[in-house]
């Protein structure tokens, strides 16, 4: 076997990781409010695209529309996250709590599938997350 058979690790596996870490703390923070938190992960030109909500650009607009949301109801459950290169993409189910804390962890039974599609940064911070989520066809 010679190097040239096997492809070295490049400085974009390590950013991958590093953006899948930053991904999944995503959800963590946002699901119990933590707003700071979840900042902490953002590129200063992050881009947030969720359907029905207007586009936000930059980390300080999304943070503004966050906390102007307040702790939110939701919680998401994982199921499957597929990181290459500088995209993300995670699978999950988004359901509502019965309260508006993070220690109130009944859910109604509720939800929607997602898709988010993550791009990283070159410093592994997110550059963009944009959401998709399923629907029967009518």
């Amino acid at each position: 076997m010679t190097s040239q058979e096997y492809p070295h690790p490049t400085w974009s596996a390590a950013v991958t990781a590093v953006g899948t870490d930053h991904v999944r703390l995503s959800y963590d923070y946002r699901d119990v409010g933590d707003f700071v938190g979840f900042g902490s992960l953002l590129d200063d030109d992050f881009r947030f695209d969720y359907p029905g909500i207007a586009e936000s650009r930059g980390r300080s607009a999304v943070l503004q529309r966050c906390n102007a949301f307040g702790s939110p109801p939701l919680k998401h459950h994982i199921h499957q996250i597929v990181a290459g290169g500088r995209s993300v993409i995670v699978l999950g189910h988004l359901v509502h709590r019965v309260g508006r804390t993070a220690s109130d962890a009944e859910d109604r039974g509720d939800g929607l599938d997602f898709a988010d599609h993550f791009t990283i940064s070159e410093a592994g911070m997110l550059l963009s997350c944009c959401r998709y989520y399923h629907v029967s066809p009518s």
